[in-house]
């Protein structure tokens, strides 16, 4: 399948398509066998960091999509632009009408945020040290040490007036998380932690193996 834009070459050798729609940067990366259905995992944020999932599962034939929209934490713009993104995709390509989310740090943001909004289109949610609570990161209100820049960055993106605002802020994955219902049609989604990621709380980064579905 071939995309509009600029082709050149991903982390091994898979095709990399990059092109604009509304206003903002697509990338999707073709795997060289796909699977039937064209399947696909959409990566919340750093697509280029820690490739090692993004390229077993284009070794496998599932396609890779990533919107640019960053410093965002998963913002009501963002997850509008997502929902451009995804009517595109699978309107206009065909793709998979339920795509796995892949959440890398502060892409987890993105990432539940979206299919907190559409649990009926994501097919599952695989948290890299994803970030689930904007207290911790970047607020630095718990055992992280946070971001002083990124903090006021996130005031802005949401528009408080104050940290007190912020920090009452409910919508973190923290927040929106409830166990898995049998019967519910819930899905999965997995956390993988990294000891080296001082800036997020071990706590607010994924402390449980497992996590629930998101919840509406």
């Amino acid at each position: 399948m071939m995309f509009p834009g600029t082709r050149s070459e991903w982390f091994d050798g898979y095709p990399r398509f990059d092109y604009e729609t509304g206003g903002r940067s697509v990338t999707v990366i073709a795997p060289s066998n796909p699977l039937p259905g064209r399947f696909w995992a959409w990566k919340g944020e750093f697509l280029n960091a820690f490739p090692g999932t993004e390229l077993e599962l284009l070794r496998r034939g599932v396609y890779i999509a990533y919107l640019s929209y960053p410093d965002q934490f998963g913002s009501p713009a963002a997850v509008a632009a997502w929902d451009a993104l995804y009517a595109e995709l699978t309107g206009t390509y065909r793709f998979a009408r339920k795509p796995a989310l892949i959440g890398l740090s502060r892409g987890g943001l993105y990432c539940y945020a979206w299919a907190v909004m559409h649990p009926e289109k994501a097919a599952c949610i695989f948290g890299d040290a994803p970030v689930c609570d904007v207290r911790s990161w970047p607020g630095g209100k718990g055992a992280g040490t946070g971001s002083p820049d990124e903090w006021r960055r996130f005031l802005e993106v949401f528009g408080y007036a104050s940290e007190e605002e912020a920090v009452a802020f409910t919508g973190n994955p923290i927040d929106n998380l409830a166990p898995p219902r049998p019967g519910t049609g819930s899905h999965p989604a997995r956390v993988r932690r990294r000891r080296r990621c001082r800036a997020v709380g071990r706590e607010h980064r994924g402390a449980v193996r497992t996590l629930p579905c998101p919840r509406r």
